[in-house]
């Protein structure tokens, strides 16, 4: 802004934000373009965010413009298949509420992560950045926890450390085993039962590597006993189970799609067989469309497979159409919690209740704006 444009592109300025934070980043593109008398041009894939800041919107596909007009006029009355498509891409709620006596697959009790703060010369402990303060929880056979909050509230972290991924204090206990402590190789009975989705598509696949070695490398490590052809098989099936054609598995992940992609690393995690998966915000940087199509093919997967998901997401109407039972996490701390259709129709905390606010409603960010 340092040259007082007369237009400013803003290019999916708010994808990797929480719901908070983009309420705001919307509310000051608003405020300056205001008062500058700016055009703005404003990309993304979020269509909540388009008809509530634009006048104009344009709907590309392949390239092209496939629809455009006003913004009232495109979502009441769409014309092309396409933009009928985006619109119609919503997320159905379905959650999978876990069976009566279900067992506990994964839970903890005061869990900690605290990072030190170093300082002089000597770098003494002069304090702590509190990730993950007192968190309890517990996640039965077949559900899915859904784990919601603000950047930095801890959601991420949270995840991690219950997969062991980084240091924590507080017992985890796996299937009835208490792992924390455990050292790298009495982990490895543990991990191919223990899986993650991370939420970049792009960089979370080794550039060199097919993607038939990306989805088997975990089976080479952890089930060795199994001949060449029984792996392909696997991979094979773990394709076909995520909506890929096998055909495709000699292939590396530049050749594919963000949501081809994250396809991928979904097969990677479930080609092992697991019994509980984190999904780390694995459906931010996808349009709505795959969006829908995603939430389609991890509530499909979790019945087929009796999978039980830990969804992490700053996004709350994927996460209300997936979970069952709801976290709302602040500054480390469990806010709130409890049955997720209970939450999102009668929360508690003011914190919850803005949350969910800037959820659901974002601010108009006023007029003057072009999204695409």
């Amino acid at each position: 802004m340092i040259c007082g444009p007369q237009l400013l592109i803003a290019d999916e300025p708010t994808t990797a934000l929480d719901v908070t934070v983009q309420a705001q980043i919307l509310a000051l593109l608003a405020e300056i373009r205001a008062r500058l008398g700016m055009s703005l041009l404003f990309i993304t894939h979020d269509l909540g965010i388009v008809r509530r800041i634009a006048d104009t919107v344009c709907v590309m596909n392949n390239g092209k413009i496939v629809e455009q007009g006003p913004v009232e006029q495109v979502f009441t009355a769409p014309k092309h298949a396409y933009t009928k498509a985006l619109l119609a891409a919503e997320p159905k709620p379905d959650p999978a509420p876990p069976q009566p006596g279900a067992e506990v697959v994964m839970s903890a009790d005061n869990l900690k992560v605290w990072f030190p703060i170093k300082r002089g010369l000597l770098r003494s402990t002069v304090g702590h950045i509190k990730a993950v303060d007192g968190v309890s929880l517990a996640v039965r056979k077949g559900e899915t926890l859904g784990v919601v909050g603000e950047s930095g509230s801890g959601k991420t972290t949270l995840g991690l450390a219950l997969l062991r991924l980084i240091s924590s204090d507080g017992p985890i206990v796996f299937l009835g085993n208490d792992i924390q402590g455990l050292r790298f190789k009495q982990m490895r009975p543990f991990r191919r039962d223990m899986q993650i989705v991370f939420q970049d598509p792009f960089g979370s696949l080794s550039p060199r590597m097919s993607v038939a070695d990306i989805i088997a490398e975990g089976l080479e490590v952890h089930q060795k006993q199994l001949s060449r052809e029984e792996r392909e098989a696997r991979v094979i099936k773990a394709m076909k189970d995520v909506g890929l054609d096998p055909d495709w598995r000699f292939r590396y992940p530049h050749e594919f799609s963000g949501g081809q992609r994250q396809r991928i690393s979904i097969a990677r995690a479930v080609v092992l067989e697991p019994n509980f998966v984190v999904l780390d915000e694995p459906t931010s940087a996808l349009d709505m469309l795959l969006q829908a199509q995603m939430v389609d093919l991890l509530r499909d997967l979790q019945r087929k497979r009796d999978l039980t998901y830990m969804f992490i997401s700053h996004d709350l109407r994927v996460v209300a159409s997936l979970a069952s039972h709801l976290i709302v996490m602040k500054s480390g701390k469990v806010e709130e919690e409890g049955p997720a259709s209970e939450l999102f129709r009668n929360p508690k905390s003011d914190y919850t209740r803005a949350l969910f606010a800037a959820a659901f409603r974002i601010e108009a960010a006023g007029d003057g704006a072009v999204a695409t």
